[in-house]
Formats: structure tokens, sequence, C-alpha cells
């Protein structure tokens, strides 16, 4: 009933004298525990494994906070009537020179606004529709 007790109010299993075998989660070798909770064989790799762990959580949330700063910026991006060279390509998911060369030959309507150059949404969907039209007939 005190081992009970003590897992109660402390939170952690205590130590049991009957030994297990385990395998370490850092360095993968096998390893006798006297505690149920144990996951290293010993300090050195326990402490790896914690900065490994915590290395792995900063990097799983870099990466969520990189892709939705990246979801966010397209859904912009797709909410938008024009749109320059850069947006089309990202939109598209072509490079730019892809996309000036369509507009060189006319597939996609553009206009020049000083330096920039626009393209209308109308046409990129009109584009994807006829040839939607074209490949269904």
């Amino acid at each position: 009933m005190q081992l009970h007790l003590d897992t109660f109010i402390t939170g952690t299993m205590t130590a049991s004298k009957i030994p297990f075998p385990k395998v370490c989660e850092y360095c993968k070798k096998n390893f006798t525990a006297y505690r149920s909770t144990a996951k290293c064989c010993s300090n050195l790799c326990s402490k790896r494994y914690y900065k490994q762990q915590k290395l792995t959580a900063k990097v799983k949330t870099i990466t969520q906070q990189t892709i939705s700063i990246i979801n966010s910026d397209i859904e912009k991006i797709k909410v938008r009537d024009f749109l320059s060279i850069s947006q089309c390509a990202e939109l598209l998911g072509i490079s730019r020179f892809t996309v000036m060369r369509l507009t060189r030959t006319g597939l996609i309507a553009s206009f020049k606004a000083g330096r920039r150059t626009i393209i209308s949404r109308e046409s990129i969907n009109n584009q994807f529709n006829i040839n939607n039209n074209e490949s269904n007939t």
C-alpha cells in the first residue's frame, strides 16, 4: 500500500527491486532498469535524449509556423484580382521566368503599369478554362 500511496502523492514511480530489461531511447542499447519510467541507460544518454527531444520540438514548431505563413500568403494572393509576376508564379507553382514567357507569347494577358507587369486574375482563370475545355473534347 505504501508504494501506491507514494505514487499518488509524488506522481512518480519509486524504484523497484525487480530489474527488467529495456532499450535506451537515445543509444538503442539494452540496459537493466529498476524504474518503469526509465528511458535511458545512463545520465549522459538522458541529457542527450532531452536535448534531442527539445531540438526536435523546436524544429517542428518552426516548420509549422513556416507552413502557416506560406499558406496565409497564398490565401492573400487567391483573393486579389490583379497579380504581379512573382505572385502569379507563386499561385501557379511555376517559375517567374515561365510566367514572363507566357505573358510574352500572349497565353496570359498582362499590361504594364510603369515598370511593373500586372496580370489579371481573369486571364489566368480563362486560360485554364480554355485548356480544360480543349482537353475534355
